[in-house]
């Protein structure tokens, strides 16, 4: 069950829980397909996908989006308004972010304003156009055996895979 959701202000909107929001698919090595639309197929097109499994909308501004913990590429922080809605996806490209995810393996990480890590993902290489995504969709383990589905419910469009890593935590790795 998730946790319930809170109001800060009497007659404020609800806050939902920081645990209704999670990483739930990246895609690391663009190749051939122009995944944001900008009619370019390019390394502009690598993405990372958060889902929000409650039942009120998230505004993740302020979050931060990032790679391996004091490494990598620069953290991306959310400046403007980013809502995840109620059982949704928000997809979040290199384009927009700056996020450069390496090919061969890498950590995805979802950070909280106050500097709090929400969720991780380390995943090791990715085939082009291949990603990595939770399945069933925000909760379970990781996998690279589903079509890429960006801003969809994952294995919606491609055969359910049996999960490479452990369910359990908010830190998976996955080979």
């Amino acid at each position: 069950a998730s946790p319930q959701a809170t109001a800060t202000v009497a007659g404020a909107p609800v806050v939902p829980a920081d645990a209704d929001v999670r990483l739930n698919e990246v895609l690391a090595a663009p190749h051939g397909i122009d995944w944001d639309g900008d009619g370019t197929a390019n390394g502009e097109d690598e993405w990372v996908e958060v889902v929000n499994v409650g039942t009120n909308d998230l505004n993740l501004r302020g979050w931060l989006l990032d790679d391996i913990a004091d490494g990598g590429s620069a953290a991306h922080r959310i400046l403007e308004d980013a809502v995840v809605p109620a059982r949704g996806h928000r997809v979040f490209f290199k384009r927009e972010t700056g996020l450069s995810l390496n090919n061969g393996g890498d950590s995805a990480r979802l950070v909280r304003p106050d500097g709090a890590q929400a969720d991780v993902v380390d995943f090791g290489a990715s085939a082009p156009d291949a990603g990595w995504a939770r399945d069933p969709d925000g909760t379970g383990g990781w996998t690279d055996r589903l079509n890429p589905s960006p801003g969809r419910t994952n294995g919606a469009t491609g055969v359910r895979a049996t999960p490479v890593a452990p369910t359990a935590g908010a830190s998976t790795s996955v080979p």
